[in-house]
């Protein structure tokens, strides 16, 4: 690590973290989120072989999401999550009823800035003499393999990281921490700013919630309820209060968890017997 007080610079090799003017600028740990950003970038150049037609499709992508993500952090103080997906699935004629104040301002001043791109970008694809084009070659078919075989490196890298990087001990997973990748799903605001919004978002697409017993059914919760019903009986064949005389309280906690379950935590007892 390397500091320069007089100049208010100090750099941290470890994480490239960089103090400047009194902030705190990571530029690691969005590495990860800048490789996934240039596979989708690379498999589109791909797909439509024109870099003029990919590059603002890439770029209206990047716009809407930021808007969105900007009305969201805004309202709820949330990133975009997949779990977003299936809601707008089945509000979408509710959509503007979650947007913020002013929305529709933000919304064209997007579309304005949008729109100069694709000027700008018509103007350049007709001074380019090659109009964008990525991959030319006489013979058609080899342009063809090429393009093919480019656009599913990326494609597959892209998928088998979504796939497999909220697995702890996964490639994927050591692949982010690798290169910096810090998880931090308690917030999920804090989490996209600190490892970058694509990473925190992938990383919440396939999740392992919890492994299915080997030996659960129907019939093994049912032998669950015979048990309990006999330990009831056997309790209260001796009891000398009524139950109705007592008030039960039921506390539903959804953060309630087995702790022996987290990876890379021993514990020297059950925590919960």
């Amino acid at each position: 690590a390397s500091c320069l007080v007089g100049s208010e610079m100090c750099i941290r090799d470890s994480s490239y973290t960089v103090l400047h003017d009194g902030k705190y600028y990571r530029y690691k740990e969005h590495m990860v989120n800048l490789l996934l950003i240039g596979a989708l970038y690379l498999a589109l150049l791909m797909l439509f072989n024109r870099f003029w037609i990919a590059t603002p499709v890439l770029l209206a992508v990047a716009i809407i999401v930021g808007v969105i993500e900007h009305f969201k952090v805004s309202i709820r103080y949330e990133a975009i999550l997949p779990s977003d997906l299936g809601f707008l699935g089945s509000n979408t004629g509710n959509l503007m009823s979650f947007t913020p104040p002013g929305a529709h301002w933000i919304i064209l001043g997007a579309l304005a800035v949008f729109l100069v791109f694709v000027a700008l970008f018509v103007v350049l694809n007709h001074v380019d003499g090659r109009h964008g084009r990525m991959i030319r070659f006489d013979n058609k078919g080899l342009a063809a393999g090429i393009r093919l075989m480019v656009f599913l490196l990326p494609s597959l890298f892209f998928g088998l990281y979504c796939d497999q990087v909220s697995t702890v001990g996964s490639w994927a997973n050591g692949f982010s921490k690798a290169l910096g990748d810090t998880p931090s799903m308690w917030d999920s605001v804090y989490d996209a700013q600190r490892n970058g919004p694509l990473v925190s978002f992938t990383r919440q697409l396939n999740p392992t919630i919890m492994d299915e017993p080997s030996d659960y059914s129907e019939a093994t919760m049912k032998e669950v309820v015979k048990r309990y019903e006999a330990a009831a009986e056997k309790i209260n064949a001796s009891r000398t209060k009524n139950m109705t005389d007592s008030t039960v309280v039921y506390v539903l906690s959804e953060s309630f968890s087995d702790p022996a379950r987290v990876p890379g935590v021993k514990l020297n007892k059950d925590a919960i017997p």
